[in-house]
């Protein structure tokens, strides 16, 4: 017993607990779904080994102590066992759950230690989203420190822990104050603003909430924002005097990694904390080892930490080898082994049909495959239940995506089956409004999703099955893969008064080795290092101000990272004398800076950028996008072309704007964007380019990026980028432009918008060319709207005179009050449900 205890502990081989008495009994139980199967003494020995383990001092064999009783619960209906454990542990939902399902009512009401245990339990009751809950004592710990802690925090719990809450309260907490919270994706801005706007103490403290830059002024005495690093980064910017005293970074995890936007993050922090040394900076996230991970040599930032170890749910892990050997095994994560108990002969969707729940998600790497997924699985699903009186919703939602994209749309065909599909070439609204609908309806079985929900995306779902393991060119890190696998079996789910079982606390992650996995995938391998119970987990710290550089290249990127820092901020990091900061001087090479222009070393072609910056500015002031795409070209784009050969191919996409067929298809693309044409427009004018510009020419091969592309457009490339329209019908023509009108959107956002604000910036644009451009419209209402969050469509339904007055403006502050008779007024007028639902945001 001692050598598979310390087997657990990491001391030991597991050669210690292969063809043990405990490993027979307790591999039985865990594949077994046969209560039978066991003898009273069985029975007796798998509780007398969870007494063993739960009373060991290192987490992992406790963890192994709970799993035994939460199966043996499950297997045998026998709830004792559990709610004794669950009170040893500080795990009051489950053990409020037990006792109000299945203990028998005397033993709690007419005993008094009972009755006095049932009232302790009662004291970690709580109000979430209007109905009681009941928190764990880690939760309970969690919040009582985010709550009383002033200084900077870092809160680290599982997903579902009520971090969103904490958040909640923390505003609460500040009003009065300049309080800001970071989220990761525009998606979030959208759903955070929701739920500040469901507390009445958060609505009653502000009178708005900021998500947008041009919506700050500077005579604010107190404000609300919920921003994106980037947006707040041009806030700081277009005021040098905005300062925070209350800070929250939610996600906070992704400080850590590798790349631009974690890099812009840690700056953006850095700027505050220069600009105002006093404020309090709280970090939120459901997987960091250690609080140093987020602290840098460049600010004197240091965390008071608090989290959760608690495991009150506990995976079981599945592979289906369907590549190999189509053979189903459960992988124990405690002891490192492999289960087989299953020879299938099902392909990979045959076998989720097989294993399905009510609610799945369905999880692949690529856009491509989510789309092939989720029309593949819909023979084998049945038509979505319409006698129970939810026809007239379902055909609203029907109606409403049918009119706002296409009747061809592939969501469509879905959706009558009971599936829908999340990805980043989804329009935002779209995919926030099929999570309600996944979320609403019991019909909807399956969402079918890339890593769009890793980003806080909170759905009801019982089971994940994960087709691929990668996350972009890489495999899921541990923290990712946890956080994903950490969707299913919420607790809101797992404790639901609609439920009658605890088979919730053990949620089933199926891993396929099948159609969607990558070539070299090793999935025994995989399972190991992601899902293995280990006390050796570390932060794998990417961003290069976290960690000390460890080759030339490194420093290289410190340095660069650093001087990015300087000239948005100057003063703002203390670097040494041993270290030259380079600092620009013209007001060209500062907008770039300010920008977030990372395509080029912007002090190394300073010069010549003032040169092409002249050189434009002779040929006068600029008022139409055909010279205002000749403008980026000739400025910086050529830049990026003639002195990045070696890099040319990761920014194809960017240089690509130097062929005049592109700058041609960019121009009508402002020009659409300026007309504020509406998405189902856009598929129209998309479907009428290809077909008088591509086929009237004989040009058949249309650009769709790597991720659709079949084809290649001649000899010399490398990629797949196009396809070719003669083998395309008009519903394929319809997805694919809807697939690129979203592309190209998030193209012309981040990457061309950002030079329109440069030139701006350096008054090359003409004024009301320029908020033309950026807003789709010149009316100062519309305008107004969109500074608050709202898209183009919806505030172009709400200037017409039928709401006008049930919506306040103050063009002054570019503040909008919209009241909210105003849904009701635009159901009864019949408009796009989508738009009513986006207006739920704001009210």
């Amino acid at each position: 017993m001692d050598n598979i205890i310390k087997t657990l502990n990491g001391f030991r081989t597991t050669s210690t607990y292969k063809g043990s008495d405990f490993q027979k009994l307790y591999e039985r139980l865990l594949i077994s779904e046969d209560s039978e199967e066991f003898t009273d003494d069985e029975r007796s020995m798998l509780l007398k080994w969870a007494i063993v383990f739960c009373n060991q001092k290192f987490i992992e064999a406790r963890k192994l102590g709970y799993r035994i009783v939460v199966r043996y619960a499950n297997l045998f209906k026998d709830y004792y066992p559990l709610y004794d454990m669950a009170l040893y542990e500080g795990f009051i939902p489950v053990a409020k759950f037990v006792e109000l399902n299945f203990l028998d009512k005397s033993r709690t009401e007419e005993r008094f230690l009972n009755s006095f245990i049932s009232s302790y339990l009662d004291n970690f009751k709580d109000k979430a989203g209007g109905k009681d809950i009941y928190l764990s004592l880690g939760q309970k710990r969690l919040v009582d420190f985010s709550a009383s802690t002033e200084a900077d925090t870092l809160v680290v719990a599982p997903t579902s822990y009520g971090k969103s809450e904490m958040i909640v309260s923390k505003v609460i907490q500040n009003l009065g104050k300049k309080t800001c919270i970071i989220v990761p994706t525009k998606a979030l801005l959208a759903q955070t603003k929701k739920r500040l706007l469901e507390n009445e103490e958060v609505v009653e403290g502000y009178k708005r909430i900021i998500t947008h830059p041009e919506m700050f002024k500077p005579d604010d005495d107190e404000f609300l924002a919920v921003l994106t690093q980037e947006r707040l980064l041009r806030l700081m910017q277009q005021d040098d005097d905005v300062l925070i005293d209350s800070l929250m970074i939610d996600e906070a995890h992704e400080l850590i990694d590798a790349g631009n936007r974690a890099e812009l993050l840690l700056q953006v922090i850095l700027i505050l904390r220069k600009r105002n040394p006093n404020i309090n900076i709280h970090f939120f996230t459901p997987f960091l080892v250690d609080s140093s991970s987020i602290e840098t040599k460049y600010s004197d930032l240091s965390v008071q930490a608090e989290r959760s170890k608690e495991f009150i749910k506990v995976q079981r892990y599945f592979l289906y080898n369907y590549r190999e050997n189509k053979i189903l095994s459960l992988y124990d994560q405690f002891v490192d082994s492999y289960i087989n108990f299953a020879s299938l002969e099902y392909d990979d969707l045959e076998f989720i049909h097989k294993y399905k729940a009510s609610k799945n998600i369905l999880y692949a790497n690529k856009p491509r495959d989510i789309e092939d997924v989720a029309l593949r699985i819909l023979p084998e699903c049945n038509d979505v239940d319409l006698s129970d009186g939810a026809a007239g919703e379902f055909q609203d939602a029907y109606k409403a995506i049918s009119e706002y994209l296409d009747p061809e749309y592939n969501l469509l065909k879905c959706i009558k089956k009971g599936v829908v599909y999340h990805h980043g070439r989804v329009p935002e609204i779209i995919r926030l409004y099929v999570e309600k609908l996944f979320s609403k309806h019991k019909d909807f079985q399956f969402i079918a999703t890339t890593s769009t929900l890793l980003e806080g995306v909170n759905i009801p779902a019982e089971k994940i099955f994960l087709l691929s393991v990668k996350k972009g060119r890489g495999h899921l890190s541990k923290s990712n893969f946890q956080n994903l696998t950490g969707r299913v079996c919420r607790f809101s789910e797992v404790f639901s008064d609609k439920r009658d079982d605890l088979r919730m606390l053990e949620p089933e992650i199926y891993i396929i080795n099948g159609r969607y996995a990558s070539r070299d995938f090793q999935p025994h391998s995989f399972l190991e290092k992601k899902a293995k119970i280990t006390n050796k987990d570390k932060d794998d710290v990417k961003n290069i101000l976290l960690k000390e550089p460890e080759t030339e290249g490194e420093r290289e990127k410190e340095l660069k990272s650093l001087e990015y820092i300087e000239n948005i901020e100057p003063g703002c990091v203390d670097v040494g004398d041993d270290v030259e900061i380079r600092y620009v001087h013209s007001d060209i090479a500062k907008s770039c800076f300010k920008n977030n222009i990372y395509e080029f070393d912007i002090h190394k072609f300073e010069s010549e950028l003032e040169a092409r910056y002249e050189e434009t500015q002779e040929q006068g002031i600029i008022d139409n996008t055909y010279s205002l795409l000749e403008a980026i070209v000739k400025i910086f784009i050529e830049i990026v072309d003639h002195h990045h050969n070696e890099r040319r191919d990761s920014h194809y996409e960017l240089t690509r704007l130097k062929y005049p067929a592109a700058q041609n298809f960019y121009s009508f693309l402002l020009e659409w964007r300026m007309s504020g044409s509406s998405f189902k427009k856009l598929i129209r004018d998309f479907l009428w380019y290809w077909s008088e510009k591509k086929e009237k020419e004989q040009d058949y091969k249309v650009y769709v990026g790597a991720t659709w592309g079949e084809v290649k457009r001649n000899e010399d490339d490398f990629v797949n980028r196009y396809i070719d329209l003669r083998h395309k019908n008009n519903a394929q023509r319809v997805n694919l432009a809807i697939l690129r009108i979203k592309d190209e959107q998030d193209f012309i956002e981040f990457n061309i918008l950002k030079y329109v604000e440069i030139l701006n910036d350096v008054d090359l644009l003409d004024a009301d060319f320029y908020e033309h451009i950026k807003y789709g419209s010149k009316d100062e209402r519309i305008i107004c709207m969109l500074k608050n969050g709202m898209s183009l469509e919806l505030a172009k339904v709400l200037i017409d005179e039928a709401y006008q007055e049930h919506i306040d403006f103050d063009f002054i502050k570019d503040e909008v009050s919209i009241k909210e008779e105003t849904v009701e007024i635009m159901e009864e007028n019949d408009e796009n449900r989508i738009l009513i639902f986006e207006l739920g945001f704001h009210i």
